[in-house]
C-alpha cells in the first residue's frame, strides 16, 4: 500500500500529531514506490531536523518562576524598603531571564539577534511583540538598578515594575504559543 505524498504535503505530515516513525514509514512508502532515492534522503533529514527541534525545545521554566517571584513581590503594597529594594532585583534578574528566553525561541526559529535592545527590535519586527521601545526602556530601567540607594532613582524603578509585569506576561504567552 502507498501513499501519494506531495512535497507540499510534507509539513502537514510533519506537523502532525502522528509520530515521527509513523510520518517516515508513510514518507518512506511514498518514495520507494517512486524509486527515488534523493527524495528519501531529503525525508529522513526534514525528519532528523524536527526530531532535533523537538528535542532541543528552549524551556520557559525559569521565566515563569522568575515572572511568578516578581508578582508575588508586588503583591503586598505599600512595602517597606527592604521589600522594595527586593522587588527592583527581581525585576532585574526577571528582565534578563526575559531577554534570554526570548533569544532563545527566536533561535529556535531561526532567527539571530545578539544583545538584548536588538532582540527586542526582532520581535517588535516579527510582530510578537508591539512596541521594542517598553521594552528598551526596562533596560534602561534596570541599568539603574545599582543606584537604588538613590530614593528617587528606587522610587522610579519600583514604579515601572506593574508596566513590566503586564509586558512580560504577554511576552510569555506569545513565546509559549510559538513553541506549541
Amino acid at each position: 500500500m502507498a501513499f501519494f505524498l506531495s512535497e507540499k504535503s510534507f509539513p502537514t505530515i510533519l506537523n502532525s500529531d502522528n509520530s515521527l516513525s509513523v510520518c517516515a514509514a508513510r514518507l518512506i512508502i511514498h518514495s520507494s514506490t517512486q524509486k527515488d532515492d534523493h527524495h528519501l534522503l531529503d525525508i529522513f533529514h526534514l525528519i532528523k531536523l524536527r526530531e532535533y527541534k523537538t528535542m532541543n525545545k528552549p524551556k520557559l521554566d525559569n521565566y515563569k518562576k522568575a515572572l511568578k517571584t516578581l508578582d508575588e513581590a508586588m503583591e503586598n503594597a505599600p512595602v517597606s524598603l527592604l521589600e522594595r529594594d527586593g522587588s527592583i532585583q527581581r525585576f532585574e534578574y526577571c528582565l534578563e531571564v526575559s531577554w534570554n528566553s526570548a533569544k532563545k525561541v527566536l533561535e529556535f526559529h531561526e532567527f539571530k539577534s545578539e544583545t538584548p535592545r536588538n532582540i527586542f527590535r526582532e520581535l517588535a519586527r516579527i510582530g510578537w511583540i508591539d512596541n521594542p521601545d517598553s521594552w528598551i526602556e526596562f533596560l534602561e530601567a534596570r541599568n539603574k538598578t545599582s543606584h537604588i540607594y538613590h530614593e528617587e532613582v528606587a522610587k522610579e524603578l519600583y514604579s515601572i515594575i506593574p508596566k513590566f509585569l503586564k509586558a512580560s506576561h504577554q511576552l510569555l504567552s506569545v513565546l509559549e504559543e510559538k513553541l506549541k
